[in-house]
C-alpha cells in the first residue's frame, strides 16, 4: 500500500494543532479539503486517527502511535523543504517550534508570546499541542525546540519526577488561583472566609482547566445539586469579567491567565486550600539551542516575574 506524502502532511498538521481549521490555514487549503484528505488517509490505514469534539480533535490511540512513528521523518522532510525554498529566494524568517502539553497552558502564554512576536518581527513562533509522553522525543528529534508544561497541587499534569534524560527543565514559578467578585459584592472581600460560606452564590469557573480543579472547589463548597446547576464554565476571561458586573457571582481564574481587571473587581481572601499551578519550560540538552530560543526563554522568565508582580498587587 502506497500512501501519498501529502496525506501525511495533512495528518501531521492536524496532529500538531489538534484543530482542523488551524491545520487548513497553515496548509493554505480549505477546511473541507483537509477533512477529505484526512478521511482518505484513515480509509487507507483502516483505523480512525482522531476523535472529533466541539473544541477540535484529539488523537486516538492509533493516531498517537502513528504520530510517534512518523513525526521525526516528516519534520526532517518539512525542514528540508523550507531550507530549499529559502535558498532560492529571500531569507525566510527564523522559526521557533514550541509545544504545549495542554491547551490551557498554551492559552496562558499567548499574551507574552504575542509581545515577543511584536518585539521580534523576524521570528515566527510555531505552536503545537502534544501529549506529555511525547515531549522528550519531540525535543530530541527537533519536532519542538521548547516545551511548556504545567502541574497543579491536586493533580500533576507532569509526573512528580520532572527531570527527563537529557532535558533541561526550568520553572517559571508557582501561581495561585484568584477569586474575584464585582464591587457591588465588596462586603465579601472584607474578611477571610471559607468556601462553604459561599455555597449560595453562583460560581464561574475558567473552563480551560480540566474538571479536576473544578471538582476540587465544588467539594469544598458543598453546594446542593440544584445550586451546582447554576454554576457556569467560561473559557474567555473578558466574558467572565462582563458577567461579574451583572450578577451575584464569584469567579475562579488561574492567576497566570488573569489580565489586570479594573477597580470594579475585588479579590476574596479564601481560607481553604487554593490550587497552585507551576509552569515549566524544557529543551533538549542534546541539541544546542539557537540563540533566539534562549532569548525567548529569558524573555518568558522576565515577563513572568513582572506579570506576577503586577497581579499580586491588591485590586
Amino acid at each position: 500500500m502506497s500512501i501519498s506524502f501529502e496525506l501525511f502532511r495533512v495528518y501531521f498538521a492536524i496532529a500538531r494543532y489538534q484543530n482542523i481549521t488551524r491545520a487548513a490555514e497553515e496548509l493554505c487549503l480549505s477546511r473541507p479539503t483537509v477533512t477529505q484528505e484526512l478521511q482518505k488517509l484513515e480509509k487507507q490505514i483502516g483505523v480512525p486517527l482522531f476523535t472529533r469534539h466541539s473544541r477540535g480533535v484529539s488523537l486516538t490511540q492509533e493516531g498517537k502511535e502513528l504520530f510517534h512513528k512518523i513525526s521525526p521523518a516528516i519534520q526532517v522532510l518539512l525542514d528540508t523543504e523550507r531550507e530549499l525554498e529559502s535558498s532560492r529566494g529571500p531569507k525566510a524568517p527564523e522559526t521557533i517550534k514550541l509545544c504545549f502539553t495542554r491547551s490551557h497552558t498554551m492559552h496562558a502564554f499567548q499574551d507574552i508570546l504575542s509581545r515577543f512576536r511584536d518585539d521580534h518581527p523576524d521570528t515566527v513562533l510555531q505552536s503545537s499541542i502534544i501529549p506529555h509522553a511525547f515531549v522528550q522525543e519531540a525535543l530530541h528529534s527537533g519536532f519542538a525546540e521548547l516545551a511548556f508544561g504545567a502541574r497543579h497541587d491536586y493533580k500533576p499534569y507532569l509526573p512528580d519526577e520532572v527531570e527527563l534524560p537529557d532535558i533541561q527543565s526550568t520553572s517559571l514559578g508557582v501561581f495561585e488561583d484568584v477569586f474575584l467578585v464585582h464591587e457591588h459584592l465588596s462586603h465579601l472581600a472584607n474578611t477571610p472566609m471559607s468556601l462553604n460560606a459561599l455555597a449560595d452564590y453562583q460560581f464561574i469557573f475558567y473552563k480551560d482547566r480540566d474538571m479536576g480543579g473544578m471538582e476540587h472547589y465544588l467539594a469544598l463548597l458543598g453546594q446542593e445539586p440544584e445550586k451546582q446547576s447554576r454554576n457556569l464554565y467560561l473559557s474567555e476571561p473578558d466574558a467572565i469579567f462582563n458577567l461579574l458586573k451583572y450578577s451575584d457571582s464569584v469567579a475562579i481564574i488561574p492567576a497566570f491567565h488573569l489580565r489586570r481587571p479594573d477597580g470594579a473587581f475585588r479579590r476574596l481572601q479564601i481560607l481553604d486550600p487554593i490550587i497552585r499551578t507551576e509552569y515549566l519550560i524544557q529543551y533538549s540538552k542534546r541539541k544546542l539551542p539557537k540563540p533566539t530560543v534562549m532569548e525567548l526563554v529569558a524573555y518568558l522568565q522576565n515577563s513572568k516575574n513582572q506579570a506576577y508582580a503586577d497581579k499580586a498587587k491588591p485590586i
